[in-house]
């Protein structure tokens, strides 16, 4: 897509050159639109400027970067990657020192790993955001003009553990957005430096922002870097992680920032969308005088028995779901879950070839040594996507003096690992040697750290469950693709066979009486279905079967369906049985 025309919509966003919200529905062209304006800022860049490019994971930042290095000759000065790496190299790691002190040695940036600290950092934590919304109206200019250090209201016992750990070389992952927001406002050297090499901000997923980043977004806007929030309302599932649609809400009705509208879904099929939004309206008590036209492109199928026997069911009917759709590749289709656990109930009764991203100890590893871990994965088993070059490029600095012997030595030490990863003989010393090897690649990076325990079980997860490494191989063209829902947020299928559509999971039971969660299960439904490009299978089965770790063992439950999927908007729905499709 090198020659991107946009539509009357992205014209009018890439017009814009002012602080905008953004909301980008599925399909939209969101990530094209967003390279072609990094584009163009670039273009007015000095060589030492560059964009701030901020999307919720590591995987969706490098698409986005990808996307603008095929449209740019260079990005100059960009940064392109998460909100917390965002915060702790360009603000905490950088201008920390001024408010905490200069550290001896390299700062590490991790969640710690002792009970009785995180305690104290969930209460710092809270001490901190009772001072950014303490603050919240006061505009950042006032504050420098007055000469307020906002770093010196937080408790002094609170201040002292902070500039303790950041001296002795440490600093915690879960209070990186909060300090960004009290460095910036409390010095304002920060803000010169980041107003700079700045020219715009873009946050994608803002939806899903928490207080932190929405504040950090504010003041970006206010030192007069051009901000852009970019999400989708109806997108909005992260709640959990405190995140919330009322920020990118307050966005919409400040007069500094102007909403652009990206509704026009480019991806799927116009029935499929068409039904999405009959979904939501009909959830949400809105006019539905539009309805989906044309031949129905959602198929309900309900099966008698447990979630095996949606594994036993695709194994006689995927020839028939290929003919249907008209799918080219078994990986243009998708099984998606709630949870993992029914996927793993198909996974062990299907006999088609097929992909299931399973649940991994290193999934929640946020530690430095867990990303390593989860990098040099990659680029042993899908060097496509990440290659030891990036890992090397990520890394280290060519600028730093002596640096290039520890890069000698970082390559020698990854083709070791890669080989040792990738021999599938296994023995009672392999483990031992692939650890070594990661604390070795490690040590040449961050001399004192310390690799977790927690990091090492992941490792010896992976190197004795071999099944467990497909994972990070990409997909076959010849594998059905099994994956959560939340999971498929940002990717795209041929066809979509949405799971669990039982009555006490869309909605969940524990969502009764509770709006938001509730609003957000009806988002996870419509996410579901947006996935799609061409069908959608909606499948419901008669009896649930789960696992109860309280009682340490299985159950099994007769469920009605979803109400998601019956009552008026059944009249929009198909139905298939073994033998076809039936009106």
């Amino acid at each position: 897509m090198l020659n991107f025309e946009p539509t009357p919509q992205q014209n009018s966003i890439l017009e814009w050159n002012n602080n905008a919200v953004i909301v980008a529905g599925p399909g939209s062209g969101k990530t094209w639109t967003l390279a072609k304006k990094i584009q163009q800022v670039i273009e007015d860049c000095r060589d030492y400027q560059g964009v701030i490019a901020i999307s919720y994971t590591n995987k969706a930042s490098k698409e986005l970067e990808k996307r603008a290095k095929l449209l740019c000759s260079e990005t100059k000065q960009s940064f392109f990657s998460t909100i917390d790496s965002f915060c702790s190299s360009e603000i905490v790691l950088s201008f920390g020192k001024r408010l905490m002190g200069t550290p001896p040695r390299l700062v590490l940036v991790e969640k710690v790993q002792d009970e009785e600290q995180e305690q104290l950092i969930r209460t710092i934590k809270k001490a901190i955001k009772a001072i950014l919304e303490k603050y919240s109206e006061f505009p950042i200019q006032q504050i420098y003009d007055q000469e307020i250090c906002i770093y010196e209201e937080l408790d002094y016992s609170y201040r002292k553990y902070l500039e303790e750990r950041f001296l002795s070389g440490y600093f915690d992952l879960h209070l990186i957005g909060g300090m960004a927001n009290l460095i910036i406002m409390s010095t304002k050297t920060c803000a010169k430096y980041l107003k700079a090499k700045y020219r715009y901000v873009v946050i994608d997923e803002f939806q899903d922002s928490d207080f932190e980043q929405f504040s950090l977004f504010r003041r970006l806007s206010e030192i007069g870097i051009i901000s852009w929030a970019v999400g989708d309302f109806n997108q909005s599932i992260y709640s959990f992680k405190s995140g919330s649609p009322e920020y990118m809400q307050q966005l919409t009705t400040m007069a500094t920032f102007e909403k652009f509208d990206m509704n026009i879904n480019h991806r799927c099929h116009p029935f499929i969308q068409s039904y999405a939004d009959l979904f939501l309206r009909l959830q949400r008590g809105m006019d539905i005088s539009s309805v989906p036209k044309g031949e129905s492109r959602i198929v309900k199928v309900s099966l008698t028995g447990t979630q095996y026997q949606i594994g036993y069911w695709l194994n006689e009917t995927i020839d028939k779901i290929i003919e249907i759709s008209g799918v080219d590749k078994k990986s243009e289709i998708a099984l998606l879950g709630r949870t993992n656990e029914t996927l793993e109930m198909i996974s062990d009764v299907l006999k088609i070839p097929h992909r299931l991203q399973h649940k991994l100890l290193l999934t929640d590893d946020r530690s430095i040594g867990g990303n390593i871990l989860r990098q040099l994965m990659i680029l042993s088993f899908n060097p496509k996507e990440y290659t030891a070059k990036d890992f090397i490029e990520n890394h280290f600095d060519y600028r730093v003096r002596g640096i290039r012997k520890n890069i000698v030595a970082v390559k020698s030490l990854i083709k070791e690992f890669k080989l040792e990863s990738q021999n599938e003989a296994t023995d009672v010393k392999k483990s031992e040697r692939v650890i070594n090897l990661l604390i070795g690649i490690i040590q040449n990076i961050y001399p004192d750290y310390v690799l977790s325990e927690l990091t090492k079980a992941a490792c010896e997860q992976l190197i004795y469950n071999p099944t467990l490494l497909e994972n990070f191989r990409p997909f076959k063209v010849e594998e059905v693709q099994l994956l959560t829902i939340h999971g498929s947020k940002g990717l795209e299928f041929d066809v979509v066979l949405h799971l669990d559509l039982f009555e006490d999971t869309f909605p969940d039971f524990r969502s009764k009486g509770k709006p938001i969660k509730l609003r957000e299960d009806e988002n996870l439904h419509y996410i579901a279905l947006t996935r799609a490009k061409e069908y959608v299978f909606l499948i419901s089965n008669s009896i649930k079967r789960f696992y109860s770790s309280n009682a340490q063992r299985y159950f099994e439950f007769n469920k009605e369906p979803s109400p998601y999927i019956i009552g008026a908007i059944e009249a929009y729905q198909t139905t298939i049985n073994h033998k076809g499709i039936n009106q």
